[in-house]
């Protein structure tokens, strides 16, 4: 017996499905990555958070590998094609699957992009140029502030998690996230299936849209990223903050979120790692830590990257 069917005996058997594949859809949008996040920076962009106190999360459609997008949904169409299925109800909810995944790629989605890398020399040297810098976040901080700035717009989702690179993981994070939906389907009549599935099918392809988000190719692999994306519940919502910044000559949305007060950003943000282009700088590292005194965040460590380039 399923904890979902103890707890909730009370419910109709098709109710405590429904309260099942809630928890369950949860469980796999939200993977912790257990410890501090990175995320590497230039000097501007370091002032402009910490000054303004909120991170800019771009839309996806501009993210640095024009076909990141295209590269997971090819994942999940041949997970989801490979994956054995006992009756034609099956089937047609995974081609129902595949065409609302689809059609949802229409809506926007901001991210950032974080690392579980402390101190990564091809990070360094991709975005914050040798000479820019990486700011720790604790995870868990992080996470109830992004959660809090969503709660205020009730049509847009957030939703985080770790990064996979490999073929293999991909499509088993895809299979291990659909089967436990089918076994626990498979205890229905027909008749409620075709019910139950018509809900199943908006549920597991909204999750799924956010998890082809995290699957980018093997030779992303260095990078060790952690995401956090905002996603747009329908046509006629919209982030209240968003900003453009034009990078390398292409204009680029951004969704503001705020970090909050001063207690939140020292509650949020543990340390700022001075790039190695800058290791025998000293005015590198005592800058920061006046960008920190202006601002009273002195409690924010300051240290050095551990690579030296001259």
């Amino acid at each position: 017996m399923r904890d979902v069917d103890r707890e909730y005996s009370h419910l109709s058997s098709e109710d405590r499905f429904l309260v099942w594949l809630s928890e369950h859809v949860k469980s796999h949008v939200i993977q912790k990555a257990g410890g501090p996040l990175y995320h590497y920076t230039t000097a501007g962009a370091l002032i402009s958070i910490i000054e303004n106190r909120e991170l800019w999360l771009s839309q996806s459609d501009f993210l640095n590998d024009p076909q990141e997008m295209t590269y997971g949904i090819n994942v999940l169409h041949e997970a989801i094609h490979a994956y054995p299925i006992s009756d034609e109800i099956e089937r047609k909810i995974l081609t129902e699957i595949l065409r609302v995944i689809d059609d949802q790629r229409a809506k926007r989605k901001f991210v950032l992009s974080l690392s579980t890398d402390q101190d990564s020399l091809m990070l360094w040297s991709h975005y914050a140029k040798t000479d820019g810098y990486a700011i720790g976040f604790k995870q868990d901080a992080l996470v109830n502030r992004l959660y809090s700035e969503e709660d205020k717009v009730n049509c847009f989702m957030a939703y985080y998690g770790k990064v996979l690179y490999s073929t293999e993981d991909q499509m088993g994070d895809v299979h291990s996230f659909i089967a436990p939906v089918f076994d626990y389907l498979r205890n229905f009549h027909d008749e409620n299936r075709k019910y139950l599935s018509n809900i199943l099918i908006d549920e597991i392809s909204f999750a799924l849209s956010f998890k082809l988000l995290l699957y980018k190719s093997p030779v992303f692999h260095p990078e060790r990223e952690f995401r956090f994306v905002l996603t747009q519940g329908n046509d006629s919502c919209h982030w209240p903050n968003v900003g453009l910044r034009a990078v390398r000559g292409t204009i680029v949305p951004y969704a503001k979120v705020s970090l909050g007060n001063r207690g939140d950003m020292l509650n949020c943000i543990q340390s700022i790692q001075v790039g190695p282009a800058y290791h025998n700088d000293e005015n590198t590292e005592l800058g920061v830590k006046e960008l920190l005194y202006y601002n009273k965040l002195q409690r924010i460590k300051v240290e050095k990257s551990g690579f030296r380039i001259r």
